[in-house]
């Protein structure tokens, strides 16, 4: 059977890009080289459909080089700290980084999807950019115990929810707004995870379908197989084929 498909990197979790990108931090092994070009090239000319992989939030070269972009802990320490990964909060700057790249890639390259890994929260964040978000939608201080019977508590996840969901709407109509054909998904497998991630079914607005790398027992890939196959059932949706 013949690929009809590829996803290829156009941005890593370390932070760096396989093109010579004027927004984000090229890899310096490839010099001069567009390889993310390149290999567009050669899977179109095979009639193989190719997406964009790109990394939210965990990037590494953006963690180290902005500390204010950083997700920090209610220690008050980054998150990433100890960590290959450093992680970067969507409430800061990071996000109009983020979009800018997105819409780069998308005005460099003929694409026929984009799939945001990492949409999720890996650590519950305390910036400065979450608490003044926070004190203006809710008001007063983060609260720094996890307590299901405070009303603050509750209320702080379930901003943490609307966060995360806004941000992925946020990068899906970066995309849509220049190449609005492309399919756009966000990484799917969080969803029967704990709350920590902060993923809820409001970031399902962000996605043409769902994909996702699974990481649990037999139980959770049951269950994701079956939510996934009923989903295709109720509204198919196949990847385009590459167009040129």
């Amino acid at each position: 059977m013949w690929a009809q498909s590829a996803v290829v990197y156009a941005h890593s979790h370390v932070g760096h890009c396989y093109y010579p990108s004027q927004v984000g931090h090229t890899h310096r092994g490839i010099g001069s080289r567009n390889i993310l070009g390149e290999v567009i090239d050669l899977c179109h000319a095979n009639d193989i459909a190719v997406v964009a992989y790109y990394s939210l939030i965990y990037d590494d070269y953006a963690y180290r080089h902005n500390p204010e972009w950083r997700i920090i802990l209610a220690n008050g320490q980054g998150a990433a700290e100890h960590s290959r990964y450093g992680v970067c909060c969507p409430n800061s700057q990071y996000r109009q980084y983020a979009r800018a790249h997105a819409e780069e890639i998308c005005h460099l390259f003929d694409l026929e999807g984009i799939r945001f890994d990492m949409t999720f929260w890996p650590a519950v964040c305390y910036c400065s950019h979450c608490q003044a978000r926070f004190a203006q939608e809710v008001g007063g201080d983060l609260p720094r115990t996890i307590d299901w019977d405070d009303p603050r508590w509750v209320a702080f996840q379930r901003r943490r929810e609307a966060w995360l969901s806004e941000f992925g709407s946020f990068m899906t109509a970066a995309v849509k707004a220049i190449k609005p054909g492309v399919t756009v998904e966000h990484q799917a497998s969080t969803y029967p995870l704990n709350w920590r991630f902060g993923v809820t079914t409001g970031l399902v607005a962000a996605n043409d379908f769902l994909q996702g790398d699974f990481y649990g027992d037999a139980l959770q890939g049951s269950l994701c197989a079956s939510s996934l196959a009923t989903s295709a059932r109720s509204s198919p949706m196949a990847l385009r084929p590459a167009q040129r």
